[in-house]
């Protein structure tokens, strides 16, 4: 899957600062997609980043707001919507 430009270019900061890739989790209940800044396994950084299209503009999301967005997708995913399951230790 193509990451969407607008959000390459709202993660740039932190792609640039914690060398890491984006990768898509899934949607959410609004239907918005949700991308998560995938972070070296080394890396010691605290929360993580999470990124919202709306399919025109991204919002990237820290702090326990991005820990319930992760949250939200998992439970999407199990619930049979087709988006695999996504574990992440924070």
């Amino acid at each position: 899957m193509k990451i969407p430009d607008v959000v390459l270019q709202e993660a740039s900061e932190a792609l640039e600062m914690l060398e890491g890739t984006i990768v898509y989790l899934g949607k959410i209940g609004d239907g918005r997609d949700v991308y998560l800044l995938e972070q070296p396994i080394d890396a010691e950084t605290g929360f993580p980043f999470v990124y919202l299209y709306d399919g025109q503009s991204a919002m990237e999301i820290t702090g326990f707001e991005a820990l319930d967005i992760i949250n939200e997708v998992e439970k999407r995913s199990t619930m049979g919507t087709g988006v695999p399951t996504v574990l992440y230790n924070c």
